[in-house]
């Protein structure tokens, strides 16, 4: 996160750049979202704006900054898999991290899920880990 806040492109690729080289590929998009091809090749083609075959994070952080201000701050970056994945994907997820089943998501339970560290705290590190088992 940036000083502001903000998630920032780079942080952004990392959820899917699998091999670390800063782009993040056809196949490593269609890995990480879990899409079916034609919908993977339609979103990644949408998000490919330059047509180069790769998604940069100026073009990730074009197309999830709803408000266009060059900014992603938490409350935009939560529509990033609900865009490529959709709610149905969101919900399982929801519904495995809800272990009592009673249709919440406690402090217990996302703690759980998420401080690998196990020391009650959640680190910005803890938190992409996290999120990216959302994909």
């Amino acid at each position: 996160m940036d000083h502001d806040g903000n998630v920032t492109g780079k942080e952004l690729v990392a959820l899917f750049d699998q091999n670390k080289d800063g782009k993040v590929s056809m196949a490593e998009f269609k890995k990480a979202t879990h899409l079916g091809d034609a919908e993977a090749k339609a979103k990644f083609d949408a998000i490919d704006t330059n047509k180069d075959g790769t998604i940069d994070c100026a073009e990730l952080l074009a197309f999830y900054d709803v408000n266009k201000d060059g900014k992603l701050p938490l409350a935009e970056f939560q529509t990033v898999f609900t865009k490529i994945k959709g709610d149905t994907h969101l919900k399982h997820k929801f519904d495995e991290m809800d272990k009592d089943k009673n249709g919440s998501i406690d402090c217990k339970e996302l703690m759980a899920g998420f401080d690998t560290s196990k020391d009650g705290k959640l680190t910005f590190a803890e938190f992409l880990k996290a999120f990216s088992k959302f994909q």
